[in-house]
């Protein structure tokens, strides 16, 4: 049985949701672009303040979702450099037993 304190890290499993985390930074931001794309073309027929504060938001909006991108491939790599540290980490380990 697992102590609920005690955390097992495996180099795959770390690989593995590094990868995981980046495709769904990547899904996340194409899902969000193809939605504003869409809302896009119905506000092209709005006019006069409507259209102007529509944009303002649409740009927060995309700043917004690309910082979102950013940080979430940002967790990634550090994610997969965790990885490489563990891997390091035991080797050293394993050093001082031969």
């Amino acid at each position: 049985m697992s102590d609920p304190g005690e955390l097992k890290v495996t180099y795959a499993s770390l690989e593995e949701a590094a990868g995981a985390i980046k495709h769904q930074a990547g899904q996340l931001e194409t899902d969000l672009d193809n939605l504003l794309t869409r809302v896009r073309a119905v506000a092209a027929y709005w006019e006069g303040d409507a259209q102007t504060a529509f944009h303002a938001v649409a740009n927060e909006w995309s700043n917004r979702t690309h910082h979102m991108h950013e940080v979430l491939e940002s967790i990634a790599s550090k994610v997969q450099i965790a990885s490489g540290h563990y891997n390091a980490a035991d080797k050293k380990a394993a050093s001082y037993f031969g």
